[in-house]
């Protein structure tokens, strides 16, 4: 009988849909290990793969119970749950794996993953035995598609830019930052990504209006094509973060949320991104508009490239699925 690993996570207009991303990411790894897999998530109006349910399971109940005990590994990756809720799983379920980045809960036990750049070094500074911690980017699981490196051409200067600011795009700012930055690089294609219902028709005939490009509720393979042909990002943090950085296109950020501030602290020290501000900043527009002209060079670009190349090669998936099994089954 095939063993089973069942995943707890969450997404939703308010904390976005990273936390869905990277589960759906570790879940095909154990697919293809022979694992029979299936995620609970909890959210509300969203369309779901498979073998995946929606599920409350924040609030428990017998079914998320059953499920949790039954299961031969669970991992969460929550952004809400609180430490008694996680404590609890972990209780229910001995081989349980946590991934948090945001440092918010302590562990005594379980497998904890956080692969933050520079975990390994800063985060949990006080680790408590028998809890096995996975820290680093070499353990960034990131979906299929951007399982493999790319090859990078560098032009002299940006020819087209891409923005992503989240597939749910919380704070607003793709239109006002594209219709901005259109009149200040004229010769740049831009290119805006959205999440499906998320842009009005009037957003997508303004960005239009000034010759942008505008992709809708795009697939891993369209979004790995798409950084590909760019030569420079906008982006948020988070999980895109760790896509671009694996195929080496650099990147302007902008903080759009709390849990977003390691990574971009991370990839901005060690020189892979640059970072315009905070969603909030007054001057938001015109900071991303300097950070651009930051990057415009391409030698400044190609070293940026390899750098974020070299924090994340696209295998961390595949990492932490191998070590996960090597804590749990060490006799087998």
């Amino acid at each position: 009988m095939r063993k089973s690993v069942l995943i707890l996570t969450e997404c939703g207009a308010e904390i976005g849909f990273g936390h869905l991303t990277r589960c759906r990411s570790i879940a095909a790894v154990f697919a293809l290990n022979g694992y029979q897999t299936k995620l609970a998530v909890q959210a509300d109006g969203v369309q779901l793969e498979a073998n995946e349910q929606l599920i409350r399971w924040r609030e428990r109940g017998a079914a998320f119970e059953e499920a949790v005990c039954n299961a031969d590994i669970v991992v969460v990756d929550s952004y809400i749950a609180s430490e008694t809720l996680v404590g609890t799983i972990q209780g229910m379920n001995s081989q349980t794996v946590v991934v948090d980045d945001y440092l918010h809960r302590s562990y005594t036990r379980g497998v904890v993953v956080d692969w933050t750049v520079g975990a390994e070094a800063n985060a949990y500074p006080h680790r408590e035995s028998p809890t096995r911690y996975l820290l680093g980017t070499q353990y960034c699981a990131l979906r299929p598609p951007f399982w493999t490196l790319s090859n990078r051409a560098f032009k002299a200067y940006p020819e087209r830019i891409l923005v992503t600011l989240g597939g749910r795009d919380i704070r607003r700012l793709t239109c006002p930052l594209v219709r901005q930055l259109a009149k200040c690089f004229p010769a740049v294609e831009w290119h805006a990504v959205f999440g499906a219902g998320v842009s009005s028709s009037d957003e997508r005939a303004q960005l239009v209006e000034v010759g942008a490009d505008v992709h809708v509720s795009l697939d891993a393979v369209a979004m790995r094509d798409l950084m590909d042909a760019a030569d420079l990002a906008i982006s948020g943090g988070g999980q895109t973060l760790y896509e671009l950085a694996c195929r080496g296109l650099p990147a302007v950020v902008v903080n759009l949320i709390d849990n977003q501030t390691d990574d971009i602290k991370g990839f901005s020290a060690r020189g892979f991104a640059t970072v315009a501000g905070q969603w909030c900043d007054a001057d938001l527009l015109v900071r991303v508009e300097s950070a651009v002209r930051d990057m415009w060079g391409g030698s400044q670009r190609e070293a940026a490239s390899a750098i974020g190349r070299s924090l994340v090669d696209g295998q961390g998936a595949f990492r932490l699925a191998a070590e996960i099994e090597r804590t749990f089954y060490t006799s087998t």
